[in-house]
């Protein structure tokens, strides 16, 4: 019934039918290990992290190496065969001084309390049956319930846990129940949060446990986030946290990840993510209406980077293409250079003060962009860069009015190149998106003046990200059989 892996982080023993976490290990990933991964930046290697709902410790494992030698993970795992799993991958990774297992269940109240017998975040299976068969089942998914395992139950303030740092809460619907509980905890150390938002992301979860614990209503209505944000005077909440039904809750900030925001509603890859956390973080949750943006290279404008300020901002923009046309949306179809820009900006009502630009025309952005930069005052500024480019390289095409993109990896121009024209201008590097296509650049005065903090801000080395969208050098687009010739940033300038 059991197998066994060996894995960057250790030796892990699994249920052969534990129906997702395996089929991870089964193809030499590891379970959530993006997720770890982003999360260790918030973690203070010396404090102690109390993780709810351990399934069999992979979790637990990864966190016990982001901590100093004094510091202890304190796991609670209800289920009693998942607990000796548990218990099997500590001692099998002699972390037996590094995670700490209570088989018990945290909830609110102390005493005892019934698993759900059906898996219902599974196949619907019976629990026990699963147990002692082959039928699959999602053992990390059981809920509280009824006619299941009996557990004991703690509350989180009754622990008695010293100096926790971050609380990982993976309940399957109990979140609120057991945060209501844990008062006390929150505001002696206030830790960073990562807990499953079941009552709104999960929330047949959340029903299933309401549904068999009636007589603790007030604790279901508990709403760790608003305490959080509100009582405890939390900097900033992430919902959905690496696209997940997690919220993640920060007590202080330190620099700004904007890679945790990255998210896709209407843009290509996770543009949107980062044009709403930067226009939260610029204009504030009541100061973000009455904007303008301009997108050139926006196709019909189904998918594209202002789609999201127009739909979801109510922003008012200009969108230009050279293929499509669509009064209703403010789409004209125009050719595009660097000769006719600004006149074309003019013709449609640009202000010369506006909030967000996004610049794709695959071939003379560089050149465009600048002559933009000369005349018009910018907020935000998004634009595809030429990621086949490494940071260290200086390189822009030769400027061709009439130029267009070929499908090979000759245009537009690389990081470096677009970082010093916009310093030039007055602006920063802020984010690359993790597909190597589109950088951000925000006007310096601004980070400044709302004292914003962005992790390797204007650091072009740490910020670039290769290209993850085709199969030429470095994942990027194939090779330019023409073998075209760049010129450097200070001669592209005197050039045009």
């Amino acid at each position: 019934m059991l197998c066994n892996y060996r894995t960057k982080y250790g030796k892990i023993t699994l249920y052969k039918n534990d129906i997702y976490i395996k089929g991870y290990f089964d193809t030499g990933k590891y379970w959530d290990e993006d997720t770890l991964l982003r999360l260790k930046k918030y973690i203070n290697p010396n404090k102690n992290i109390l993780e709810i709902g351990g399934h069999c410790g992979t979790s637990s494992i990864v966190y016990a190496s982001f901590l100093s030698d004094k510091n202890k993970v304190y796991v609670f795992e209800p289920q009693k065969h998942m607990y000796n799993l548990l218990c099997k991958n500590i001692k099998d990774n002699n972390l037996e001084h590094k995670i700490i297992p209570f088989n018990k269940g945290v909830f609110c109240y102390n005493g005892t309390a019934s698993m759900h017998n059906i898996d219902l975040d599974g196949r619907g299976k019976m629990v026990e049956n699963c147990i002692t068969s082959e039928e699959y089942c999602n053992f990390g998914g059981i809920t509280l319930g009824t006619d299941g395992e009996d557990i004991n139950t703690v509350t989180i303030d009754d622990m008695e846990i010293d100096d926790i740092g971050y609380i990982h809460c993976d309940a399957q619907g109990s979140e609120n129940f057991i945060f209501s509980e844990s008062i006390k905890t929150l505001e002696k150390f206030r830790p960073v949060i990562l807990y499953e938002n079941n009552a709104q992301y999960g929330k047949y979860l959340f029903d299933n446990v309401c549904e068999h614990y009636k007589q603790y209503i007030k604790e279901s209505e508990f709403d760790v986030k608003n305490y959080c944000m509100n009582v405890l005077n939390y900097v900033e909440y992430i919902d959905q946290f690496n696209d997940s039904i997690d919220t993640l809750l920060i007590p202080d900030h330190g620099p700004i990840d904007l890679g945790d925001y990255e998210k896709q509603y209407f843009s290509q890859n996770g543009e949107d993510g980062i044009t709403n956390k930067l226009i939260d973080l610029l204009y504030g949750k009541l100061k973000y209406k009455d904007k303008y943006c301009v997108e050139f290279g926006s196709g019909n404008g189904t998918e594209c980077n202002t789609r999201y300020c127009r739909e979801h901002f109510g922003w008012d923009g200009l969108m230009m293409d050279m293929q499509h046309e669509n009064a209703d949306l403010n789409l004209h179809q125009e050719y595009i250079h660097k000769d006719n820009i600004v006149s074309l900006f003019k013709k449609y009502k640009v202000p010369t003060h506006f909030n967000l630009l996004s610049v794709d025309i695959d071939f003379n952005d560089f050149y465009c962009l600048r002559e933009i930069l000369k005349e018009y005052d910018i907020d935000i500024v998004i634009c595809e860069y030429n990621a086949t480019h490494l940071p260290t390289e200086d390189k822009i095409i030769i400027y061709e009015q009439d130029g267009c993109w070929d499908g090979t990896n000759y245009f537009g121009g690389s990081l470096l190149a677009f970082n010093k024209l916009c310093e030039d201008y007055g602006y920063k590097l802020v984010y690359c998106d993790n597909k190597g296509v589109n950088c951000f650049f925000v006007k310096t005065y601004l980070l400044e003046q709302n004292n914003i903090n962005i992790l390797n801000g204007g650091d072009v080395i740490k910020l670039y990200k290769s290209p993850k969208y085709g199969y030429g050098p470095r994942g990027g687009h194939t090779q330019d059989t023409k073998n075209r010739k760049y010129v450097n940033y200070n001669d592209a300038i005197k050039l045009v």
